[in-house]
């Protein structure tokens, strides 16, 4: 695998196992899921792990305006075949005879990846222009009137 990421020009980033909080994207995927789920499954709340695959088939395939394309693109080099492609499409072409795919399949790759970089770049510029100045810290002297925040704290005594 690490050829790949060197073919492909990508830095592998560890995280830390089981711990959504510790990843952004997890995060943001486990809040889209829920809510795609909350939509689909039964007052009882049991058939969720029915709906699982669709709602991920749904994430996948649905397209991402940070990044510009679906994730299924992203992974794969080309979207995925649903079945609405083999009802209303052509056929889809066979790329199994084709002895360049791999190297075809490398360069889309490659180019997309090149894209995505852009499209992120962007966006983290269109992001940080609208977010409001850290305000700058303000001097504290003897004698000036601040505010002092004193919460409660509950005590769990033994009855």
């Amino acid at each position: 695998m690490m050829e790949v990421y060197q073919r492909l020009g990508i830095s592998k980033r560890h995280t830390l196992s089981f711990n959504p909080q510790g990843n952004g994207l997890v995060e943001r995927l486990n809040k889209t899921l829920i809510d795609t789920l909350s939509h689909l499954f039964s007052e009882t709340q049991e058939d969720w792990c029915q709906h699982l695959p669709l709602a991920l088939m749904a994430f996948r395939n649905a397209y991402h305006r940070t990044v510009e394309e679906t994730p299924a693109f992203l992974l794969y080099g080309r979207d995925p075949v649903m079945p609405y492609d083999l009802i209303f499409s052509d056929p889809v072409r066979t790329y199994s005879d084709t002895p360049s795919y791999a190297q075809q399949l490398v360069n889309r790759l490659q180019s997309t990846y090149t894209l995505v970089k852009n499209n992120l770049e962007k966006s983290a510029d269109e992001i940080q222009k609208h977010q409001k100045p850290f305000p700058k810290s303000k001097q504290i002297c003897v004698g000036n009137l601040v505010y002092l925040h004193t919460p409660k704290i509950k005590l769990h005594l033994k009855s």
